[in-house]
């Protein structure tokens, strides 16, 4: 204090005894920081493996962009330098709430500006020396070590300098918060406490807004992406530029130095106007207090709202509001009570603002609850649309299509080259009128009740479904539903599947020609999966197989195809040789992957060639000695809105009778049972209501040979005694049918 006084450069000499002051702690914070980010990089600097007889050194894998941090060094790097610098503001402005400290500091010959100036600074430079000192000294390790092994080690200084650059920005940015939060409250603790608001309110606000509109809005699909969300605080602005190597964190850095310099210059302000006697004060008036008030009443008034209405029964979308209001204002006069320690200093105003923070969170909470002003019904019309892309592929669910554009390359080290892989394109994109006016109907359909809001851990038959419509402007309309299988929806996705042009889209075998025919390669077998065949171009004519099977396969409707009737005579397994092809080469091109065929009794084209080629014993079911009925044994494929028993050619185990817990029934028990079973079965239904039945054959060495499955109905199958115990031991209790319209499904009880 006496250099403060004496010395002409008053503010040089606060801020040089500051820093004489913050020594030990400087020292302490470069000796935490050396164990937490240059050791570890210096722990696997020299590491090395044996390959083929030399040894290599091993790739060293780095959090940021610099290659500076290594495992534990970027959660230490976070640690360190977030906590510290909070802490680090919460001492400096310790003295602000003590009355004896106060005085002393306000009487010093400095103006208020310089001496909360000198505080901060000496704060920031605290905490910037250590972290300078340790990230340049990890920044020399990395540097000798890419010069070492260049291709195994990342040494990229304009990436550290930019990272260091950031950490300043965060530092200065939590310490100004917490020297604008300490100006208008006089004590610690409600320095730590509003500090935490102005940290926390903007992502706190964002994540309830987000929680809100997943839960009540019907096809709510707009989520924040987690980087931009780390920009609404800076405590959370370098931990999102760790998980996304984007450059979105340079335009972070500037809003949060711009929004920093504000904050210290309202800062200066504030304090300039603070009375000495705030100090050891409670906490009542100010910006901060304020913010925690809203956020209170509006964060407690949704969440104990919508709880207390889910306990009573309440609907959320329409009667929670009532009690919205009711806890908005409990929270907001709890808050009061905490903050004036009792109601005897309330002020009328007090409760004119509760009443309009109340009003806010209501009318926030009616908007929402009744459907987000329109946004649940909004419908586009067609003739705006210029595009609508849904990710439904009806009964091409299973057939992948992999998209050229994605594509990704894999070395090993036992394999010379790169290995090509695929992202599988699981939407289908709509151009015509006729089939963005059947999405459209889809759409309706799903707005009038046959779907659900996200979030949806649904095990209905479609899962989620996305729609984005791009208009003929340019702009974009998105939305995401739980889609279930009420009968219209039904209708109105049979009507999409059926138009021309979402065919196109979807189907394997739309432009296939016979000079370009990648499927050389087919496979038959019955219905029974016991009697298996490989046709190969030398020995059949694929292509005119493959022919035949299209003109089938596009003459058949969705409602043929998803009738509870639909007989399978023979699987045909088509396997692609484009998958191959294209794993050692770039694709060209998209290409779809093997897929197989359920072929239905209406098939006539492939039906009358296969029994041409005199392959007619294929199309009945072979002698089977006994079957396997288990819980999930056999694997099956999605085609759109039915399951069918999934079978990928000969040589193709489909029932592990190992790792399977089954009951096997003699031919006769099982030929009871048969005619009550399906070769397809209802993706709508649950899971539960079924068994699976696999045919069996026995070998003549004794062996037993596992076929494909047909889908047996519980309520059928524990009819027979010998499936009871295995179906109880499973399932426990007793399988009724319930008294609703979906009398088809069965419960436990």
């Amino acid at each position: 204090m006496i250099t403060a006084i004496s010395s002409p450069d008053r503010f040089g000499s606060l801020l040089r005894g500051q820093l004489k002051k913050s020594i030990p702690t400087m020292v302490y914070l470069t000796v935490v920081g050396f164990l937490g980010i240059p050791l570890p990089y210096l722990l696997v600097m020299f590491r090395r493996w044996e390959d083929q007889g030399e040894w290599v050194l091993e790739v060293i894998k780095t959090a940021d962009r610099g290659g500076l941090y290594q495992g534990i060094a970027v959660g230490a790097v976070c640690l360190l330098w977030l906590v510290g610098s909070f802490t680090l503001a919460l001492s400096g402005v310790g003295y602000m709430h003590d009355r004896r400290a106060v005085d002393l500091y306000h009487s010093l010959p400095v103006t208020r500006g310089q001496l909360l100036l000198g505080h901060a600074l000496a704060n920031f430079i605290t905490i910037a020396l250590p972290m300078t000192a340790n990230t340049l000294l990890t920044a020399i390790l990395a540097a000798v070590r890419h010069g070492m092994a260049p291709t195994r080690a990342v040494f990229a200084p304009g990436a550290i300098v930019m990272d260091l650059l950031g950490w300043y920005i965060t530092a200065f940015a939590i310490i100004v918060m917490v020297y604008l939060a300490a100006t208008q409250v006089g004590s610690v603790f409600d320095t730590f406490l509003f500090s935490g608001v102005y940290l926390a309110t903007a992502p706190v606000l964002c994540f309830v807004h987000l929680v809100m509109c997943r839960s009540y809005l019907l096809g709510w699909t707009y989520e924040i992406e987690w980087p931009v969300f780390c920009t609404l605080t800076p405590a959370l602005t370098m931990i999102g530029s760790y998980s996304d190597y984007g450059k979105w964190v340079y335009g972070a850095m500037i809003l949060w130095l711009v929004l920093g310099i504000l904050m210290l210059w309202a800062a200066i302000r504030l304090y300039i106007r603070r009375p000495s006697e705030r100090a050891e004060s409670r906490a009542r008036d100010g910006l901060a207090v304020g913010i925690f008030r809203f956020v209170a009443t509006f964060v407690g008034g949704l969440g104990f709202g919508v709880l207390f209405g889910a306990i009573t029964g309440v609907d959320g979308r329409s009667g929670n509001l009532v009690w919205t209001a009711v806890f908005g204002l409990v929270v907001y006069f709890l808050v009061e009570l905490i903050l004036g320690r009792g109601f005897k200093g309330m002020r009328k105003s007090s409760i004119v603002m509760g009443a309009a923070m109340t009003a806010v969170t209501v009318l926030y909470a009616g908007a929402i609850f009744t459907g987000g002003m329109g946004f649940e019904s909004r419908v586009p019309a067609t003739d705006r649309v210029a595009g609508v892309t849904i990710s439904y592929r009806g009964r091409y669910t299973e057939v992948s299509l992999y998209d050229a554009d994605r594509r990704h390359t894999q070395q090993f080290e036992n394999r010379s080259g790169e290995f090509y892989y695929y992202d599988m394109e699981s939407t289908t994109t709509l151009r015509g009128q006729e089939a963005i006016q059947a999405v459209t109907a889809v759409h309706q359909v799903l707005i009038n009740g046959a779907g659900k809001a996200t979030p949806d851990g649904s095990d209905g038959f479609m899962g989620r479904m996305e729609i984005s419509y791009t208009y003929t402007d340019g702009r974009v309309l998105k939305r995401k539903y739980c889609a279930y299988g009420e009968d219209a929806l039904l209708a109105a996705l049979s009507r999409l599947e059926d138009t021309g042009e979402f065919q196109s889209r979807v189907n394997p075998l739309y432009y296939w020609t016979a000079e370009k025919n990648p499927y050389r390669q087919i496979d038959l077998c019955d219905p029974t999966g016991l009697k298996t065949l490989r046709l190969t171009a030398a020995y059949r004519d694929t292509a005119a197989l493959v022919a035949a099977l299209r003109q089938d396969m596009l003459a058949e409707t969705s409602e043929a195809y998803y009738r509870p009737g639909r007989e399978t005579v023979c699987y045909l397994y088509l396997e692609s040789e484009l998958v191959d092809k294209y794993s050692r080469a770039p694709a060209e091109k998209d290409f779809y992957d093997s897929f197989t065929v359920a072929v239905s009794r209406d098939y006539t084209n492939t039906i009358a060639l296969l029994t041409e080629w005199g392959l007619a014993g294929y199309l009945t079911p072979a002698e089977y000695d006994m079957a396997a009925v288990s819980v999930w044994a056999t694997d099956v494929q999605t085609s759109g809105r039915i399951m069918l028993p999934l079978w990928q050619g000969v040589g193709y185990q489909n029932f592990n009778a190992d790792s399977e817990d089954h009951v096997l029934l003699k031919q006769s028990q099982a030929a009871a049972l048969l005619p009550k079973a399906t070769w397809t079965h209802s993706s709508i239904s649950d899971w539960d209501d079924y068994l699976y039945m696999t045919f069996v054959k026995k070998e003549k060495d004794g062996g037993l040979r596992y076929g494909l499955s047909v889908f047996l109905p519980i309520r059928e199958a524990q009819q027979e005694p010998a499936l009871q115990e295995f179906i109880s031991s499973y399932y426990g209790g007793k399988w009724d049918l319930p008294e609703t319209r979906e009398g088809d499904r069965l419960i436990v009880q």
